[in-house]
């Protein structure tokens, strides 16, 4: 007997993923599940008794109207010895013996608006070593100093304070730039951090040290080239330098400066006629221990990749 042909739609794909996006199914085994992928989280999080730590931050960053600690912790930001600090911002030193004087850097001639409208993720390389000019032009971009502002004391005289391309919470400036330099003209492979106040490169470790460095990164190579990139610029937070004034909400103001410093980075790219890529695929600590940091009072918030694009297939 012929069977009657199944005459009902077939459902498209934007109709498969528009159920996925609006229904879950209810998991009540959730919390005796051992092995938890952040899906089955996600479906759980009505009943799941684990620990939420992202949320928690969300709400424990609040800022709550009365919050007499945080006026007093911000209150002592306005006076003259912290305007005094402001202009130490950038001077200590950690102890590196290799330094790197860096060219001015070069000017970016695209128009801003052009450079947005281009501005594309770029993770495959061309292994061609980045122009010394163009790692200094970037480093400039990233953190690089802009000029300097006058602060007057409220008891007399003055302070001058350095202001810089990117913005910062409280302008505290938590974000350190150390870079990663893989392939590069005029430069020794090695793992350095960039001074901005004079616009050099404080180098430690060795070749070794950034093999450390790469193993760190967990990512395919189908996702990124990384063999063949020219640098990777890594966003080093010291939170409590934020975090002092304006308490956990202050990590915001961290991972917002991270966020401009990228930007920053990402459109001079283009600019320069290069490609880059955001990465946060690695194992932090493993990124510590390369960089001699602890991971709680300095730790490693994000990292950009960048090298000359390969050429399209």
């Amino acid at each position: 007997m012929k069977q009657p042909k199944d005459t009902r739609p077939v459902p498209s794909l934007s109709q498969d993923a528009a159920y996925e996006n609006s229904f879950k199914s209810l998991y009540l085994a959730a919390n005796a599940t051992g092995l938890r992928p952040q899906g089955l989280r996600h479906r759980a999080q009505s009943h799941f008794l684990g620990p939420r730590v992202a949320e928690d931050f969300l709400v424990n960053s609040r800022l709550q109207r009365f919050d007499r600690e945080m006026e007093l912790s911000a209150q002592g930001f306005y006076f003259d010895a912290a305007a005094v600090m402001y202009s130490l911002l950038g001077h200590e030193s950690i102890g590196e013996s290799v330094i790197v004087s860096l060219p001015e850097p070069t000017g970016l001639h695209m128009d801003v608006g052009e450079a947005m409208r281009l501005r594309r993720s770029r993770s495959e390389y061309s292994g061609e070593p980045l122009a010394f000019g163009d790692l200094a032009t970037l480093l400039w971009c990233a953190s690089g100093i802009t000029g300097r502002g006058e602060v007057e004391h409220l008891r007399g005289g003055r302070t001058f304070v350095h202001l810089r391309t990117t913005p910062s919470g409280g302008a505290l400036y938590s974000i350190e730039q150390y870079v990663a330099i893989l392939n590069s003209e005029g430069t020794a492979r090695g793992i350095y951090r960039y001074e901005a106040l004079r616009h050099r490169l404080l180098g430690f470790g060795d070749c070794g040290t950034v093999d450390q460095l790469l193993r760190a990164f967990c990512f395919r190579q189908d996702q990124a080239t990384l063999e063949r990139a020219g640098a990777i610029f890594l966003m080093i937070a010291r939170p409590w330098r934020t975090m002092r004034k304006y308490g956990p909400r202050g990590l915001r103001h961290v991972f917002l400066e991270a966020g401009y410093i990228a930007q920053n980075i990402h459109l001079a790219c283009i600019s320069l006629g290069l490609g880059s890529i955001d990465c946060s695929s690695f194992y932090d600590d493993e990124v510590h221990e390369a960089l001699r940091i602890d991971g709680v009072y300095e730790t490693i918030v994000h990292a950009v990749i960048v090298g000359h694009p390969a050429a399209a297939p």
